[in-house]
């Protein structure tokens, strides 16, 4: 599997330096691991590739475009603070949808009965227009 698996890129910038994301913007329907709880992260997973940086500008811009499908309020307004949020929460890019599967496999989250059409569309997958996918787990 070929999806990139981001790191950290540190602390987040100063107070009131972008706008700051809470757990109840997150809209309850998600997709969850096989015990019906959201499924955690697991560090070192196989076939990921990562690294501080490695968000294109259509990576950033199409979060930009798309973040209202997961939260409530904007938590980014520039591809600065995209890039920034995207690091903090370790978002995934996949290939393809297959690699999308894959990913949510690993985690541990319940995809069984999911059509590719179902997977492309959860919240927290967003489709970029090259074909890949970012996968942003808040």
């Amino acid at each position: 599997m070929s999806c990139r698996f981001e790191c950290m890129a540190g602390a987040i910038g100063a107070a009131g330096s972008r706008p700051e994301w809470r757990p109840e913007d997150v809209p309850s329907r998600r997709i969850g691991n096989r015990n019906g709880r959201e499924a955690g992260r697991r560090g070192g997973s196989a076939g990921k590739q990562g690294g501080i940086g490695m968000y294109d500008e259509s990576c950033l811009n199409a979060f930009l475009e798309q973040q209202g499908k997961l939260f409530r309020e904007p938590v980014a307004r520039t591809p600065e603070e995209a890039e920034e949020f995207l690091e903090d929460c370790m978002a995934v890019i996949c290939g393809n949808l297959r690699e999308v599967r894959e990913y949510f496999d690993e985690e541990g989250m319940d995809i069984t009965g999911m059509s590719d059409e179902e997977l492309g569309e959860a919240e927290e997958v967003f489709a970029l227009p090259d074909g890949r996918y970012l996968i942003v787990e808040s």
